[in-house]
């Protein structure tokens, strides 16, 4: 399950999660002269409070549209277009959102709109996941790799291998417990036993 990381506000409270994440908005087409971080933060204003502009705006590398990460309130209705005044001539801007997440205003979680909430009593309650299953008794949904280390028992000036040798970790998992790894900028080395 991914973690997500609020903002910390006075009205806090660990059962809810807050409405305001940022959200990734395009402008596409959006005249070139417009590419600037204040006429940017100006348009994302609109929307929300502008965070950032993505890399490929500051640069310019692609001018067909301009990418402003934007602190959004979920609660709030998408605004779809902006009128944007140019020289007397009004030009309308269409917005574009990037993976907007659900938000419920029902029982305050992301994950779900108010229509799917179980809160109301019309959907069956989702299943629980996570260590809170665990404690319940019911099984988690985890998986096990078992993992292969080539690693050298030695110091590798010792073998005589040379500094670019590489030793690789196929795998993210590690099950073993009596034998420490340490990862170093070169590979993985065997220490011993704990």
């Amino acid at each position: 399950m991914p973690m997500r990381v609020f903002k910390w506000t006075p009205t806090f409270t660990p059962h809810q999660e807050s409405s305001i994440t940022p959200v990734w908005v395009s402008f596409s087409g959006l005249p070139s002269h417009l590419f600037r971080k204040e006429a940017l933060f100006a348009l994302a204003n609109n929307i929300g409070t502008p965070l950032q502009i993505a890399d490929s705006t500051y640069n310019k590398s692609n001018l067909s549209k301009a990418r402003v990460c934007v602190e959004f309130d979920l609660l709030k209705p998408l605004l779809e277009e902006i009128d944007l005044k140019i020289c007397g001539a009004t030009i309308v801007q269409k917005i574009e959102y990037e993976q907007v997440p659900q938000y419920c205003s029902l029982c305050k979680h992301v994950g779900h709109h108010d229509s799917e909430c179980y809160s109301k009593g019309d959907a069956p309650k989702p299943p629980r996941r996570g260590r809170a299953a665990a404690e319940n008794g019911e099984k988690m949904n985890r998986r096990y790799v078992p993992i292969s280390v080539s690693a050298p028992t030695r110091n590798a000036h010792e073998l005589g291998v040379n500094e670019n040798t590489s030793h690789v970790v196929e795998n993210d998992v590690i099950d073993d417990t009596k034998t420490q790894l340490v990862v170093a900028e070169r590979g993985v080395e065997n220490v011993g036993k704990w």
